[in-house]
């Protein structure tokens, strides 16, 4: 019983460590952005950030930081 505790374990720990990986570093080369009130959606490269500006209500997709 010990070993497919530990088995289990290990397949989640794995697929946990493969979906927090970037999307670059997956293979993806483009991401899609929502914004926190889900009515707008905008697709960024996978080497952007998805940056939202809650005044102008709009997405940005800086390569450095959000402003």
């Amino acid at each position: 019983m010990t070993r497919w505790i530990v088995a289990f374990a290990c397949v989640l720990s794995l697929g946990m460590l493969a979906l927090a990986q970037d999307a670059d570093a997956r293979g993806y080369t483009r991401k899609r952005c929502i914004a926190p009130e889900k009515a707008q959606t905008w697709v960024c490269s996978a080497k952007e950030k998805c940056c939202y500006d809650y005044v102008v209500r709009q997405g940005t997709c800086p390569v450095d930081r959000c402003f």
